[in-house]
């Protein structure tokens, strides 16, 4: 069974944001969401390609997508797909031998200021930052 990720940037805002369920779902459905900041693509691409770059090398913003990655063994995959306002990856299986690549793909991200949300558990990953 798959497990999917998103993360995208949210401008911080005195009134109530949006519930990230409803961003999660607005976004999956392609419809826009205000108050969402454009995502990094070209940075993102070019942090994870180290780590996966028989998926990502060459890969630009603007490329088709999604784009597939699948391990040595050819067990486990993963979709990465996005949009000018969030990046999405889903692992088909998900267990133990993803984690690594998870946290790589978390952490990568959150160092461009990306949090994750988990549409599996309802979690948004926020933390402080300047927008």
């Amino acid at each position: 069974m798959g497990r999917q990720f998103v993360f995208w940037k949210q401008q911080r805002r005195r009134d109530e944001a949006p519930r990230a369920l409803d961003v999660y779902r607005a976004l999956m459905e392609g419809s826009a969401v205000e108050g969402l900041l454009p995502m990094p693509v070209a940075e993102i691409l070019a942090s994870l390609c180290a780590d996966f770059p028989s998926a990502l090398l060459g890969v630009a913003a603007d490329s088709p997508r999604p784009v597939f990655w699948s391990s040595d063994d050819e067990q486990h995959s993963i979709e990465f797909d996005w949009s000018a306002v969030h990046f999405m990856v889903e692992f088909r299986p998900f267990g133990s031998s993803n984690h690594d690549d998870l946290n790589r793909i978390i952490h990568a991200l959150a160092a461009l200021e990306c949090p994750l949300y988990d549409p599996q558990t309802g979690e948004r990953f926020d933390r402080p930052y300047n927008t």
